[in-house]
């Protein structure tokens, strides 16, 4: 059979940039297509990562060699290096950051952060939308070249380097939770997915 249509869209050379947004899932968490997405800003690079665990079983007969493994660890996560962040967004994105605004509500007059200790990941999730770039550099129409997940910012360390020959990035990761309302037909919840829900 002839191979017409590459798994993820694009048949055609292209680039890796796209597009960034993040939205609040209503409290179903079933409206990642319908949302209101808001743009995270420019970025200089983004990853979606399958994160594999293995457990080795080993058996004398086989020596230090293992005889099977089994996956103990099974994650998705997206990470992204944000150049011009909104800081309306950060907020959204950083645990703790707190953003004071003037009676006029636009106008930002502080930005602090402050300590979440016991602040539990599940408790932050976002829709996370990438929307890749087609081969003449534009946001894809392609549905399968629109990546979502519902997704919590999970950074370990967040590092704001001020210097002469540095540019300023913000390492933003995002670990992915199943979403129960999209499965396949096994009924298994995804931690990712592009595409159409039929």
């Amino acid at each position: 059979m002839a191979q017409t249509n590459w798994v993820f869209g694009n048949t055609e050379l292209s680039l890796g940039p796209g597009v960034i947004a993040i939205a609040q899932p209503n409290t179903a968490q079933d409206d990642w297509d319908s949302a209101s997405y808001n743009d995270l800003g420019g970025f200089s690079s983004a990853t979606l990562r399958d994160a594999l665990g293995w457990t080795e079983l080993k058996e004398a007969q086989k020596g230090d060699g293992w005889a099977d493994k089994v996956l103990t660890a099974d994650n998705s996560e997206l990470e992204c290096a944000l150049t011009r962040p909104y800081v309306e967004r950060m907020e959204d994105i950083i645990p703790g950051l707190y953003v004071d605004y003037a009676s006029n509500g636009t106008t930002v007059q502080q930005v602090s952060r402050h300590r979440r200790i016991g602040k539990r990941l599940s408790a932050s999730k976002l829709w996370v939308r990438f929307k890749a770039n087609d081969a003449n550099g534009i946001v894809s129409t392609n549905p399968l070249e629109h990546y979502y997940t519902l997704a919590a910012p999970s950074m370990e360390s967040i590092e704001q380097v001020f210097d002469a020959a540095t540019q300023r990035t913000y390492p933003i990761m995002f670990g992915a939770f199943e979403c129960e309302a999209v499965t396949n037909a096994a009924g298994q919840p995804a931690l990712w997915w592009t595409g159409r829900i039929p």
